[in-house]
């Protein structure tokens, strides 16, 4: 933030993103490296390599305990760690990961008084799935399609939507 035309002093404002090794992740991690007023810190269960203004810990978000203490300092948390297809993880580790994770991400968030949280949501909570036909009831979906996931991965995203809400209320 530049207080006046005098002042050349800029914020640099700290990001934790979880899941920042992975799909989503390194591509957002590559376009920050070309932003100075960002210092980021990625927190995934994969190291990943000390560039520039990125700093990796590897850590799991299922663990609060580890969410917690990757997280101060940081001015805003970009959650975009979750196992993405229900195909590559049994049921019950897609949903303890993604719904524990995402409640362990915005608790730690609020107890630190992190103000800013992003939340990675899906298409699968209006009902797309893996393999299976999608029909959605109109076109374009938006904000008010209802709302059916037909898997463990959209389910465990529309609960990931419900907490961040709640935290949203609580005057995160």
């Amino acid at each position: 933030v530049i207080g006046n035309l005098h002042d050349t002093r800029i914020h640099i404002m700290k990001l934790l993103i979880t899941g920042g090794a992975g799909k989503v992740g390194q591509w957002l991690v590559r376009e920050l490296l070309n932003n100075p007023t960002y210092e980021v810190t990625v927190f995934d269960r994969t190291p990943g390599p000390e560039r520039g203004i990125v700093k990796y810990l590897v850590g799991d978000i299922q663990d609060l305990g580890q969410v917690i203490e990757a997280m101060p300092g940081a001015e805003a948390v970009i959650h975009l760690a979750a196992i993405h297809n229900p195909n590559i993880a049994t049921t019950t580790m897609t949903y303890q990961t993604n719904v524990v994770g995402t409640f362990n991400v915005h608790h730690a968030a609020f107890r630190l008084g992190v103000k800013r949280v992003i939340s990675a949501s899906s298409n699968a909570i209006v009902g797309w799935s893996y393999g299976e036909r999608f029909m959605p009831e109109y076109l374009p979906i938006d904000e008010d399609h209802p709302l059916r996931p037909e898997d463990v991965y959209g389910l465990s995203k529309e609960i990931g939507e419900t907490i961040a809400r709640s935290y949203t209320r609580k005057g995160l």
